[in-house]
């Protein structure tokens, strides 16, 4: 990471990061992994679609990661749940699936302008992303 990137990161307002994820062990590794990249955010979790719509309510988290294959209320159900609500308009939302991008628009809807990618989670990828919407808030405020 550049010297610019940490100074955003250590003085700009925290984002909230909500994780839907119903295995415990990604859920584990993304807390991990997130821990060890010293992002300065506030982690969220659920555990399926219903208690990520729930918490969603709650924090008004400014990224929201999703995997798709849930028990219950399953992501594909949540994004298109959430995708007209004008409050998450600037909310990045990522859907991280062990699917293909072509299996899962067969199994379900991917609403535009939500990221896709394939399992195993791409962790380094995810974090350019997400330091791209810590700058992009940062020149906003």
């Amino acid at each position: 990471m550049t010297k610019r990137i940490h100074k955003i990161i250590k003085h700009s307002q925290k984002i909230t990061l909500l994780i839907v994820e119903d295995n415990p062990v990604q859920m584990d590794l993304y807390r991990k992994q997130f821990l060890a990249r010293g992002l300065d955010i506030n982690l969220v979790e659920a555990h399926n679609g219903y208690e990520g719509m729930i918490k969603i309510g709650q924090y008004q988290p400014t990224i929201i990661i999703t995997d798709l294959m849930m028990p219950g209320t399953d992501g594909f159900q949540m994004l298109v749940a959430l995708k007209n609500t004008q409050a998450l308009k600037n909310t990045l939302i990522i859907a991280v699936s062990a699917l293909s991008l072509d299996e899962a628009k067969r199994m379900g809807e991917i609403p535009e302008g939500v990221l896709f990618y394939s399992k195993p989670i791409p962790f380094d990828t995810l974090e350019q992303v997400i330091l791209k919407k810590i700058i992009k808030n940062e020149q906003v405020i």
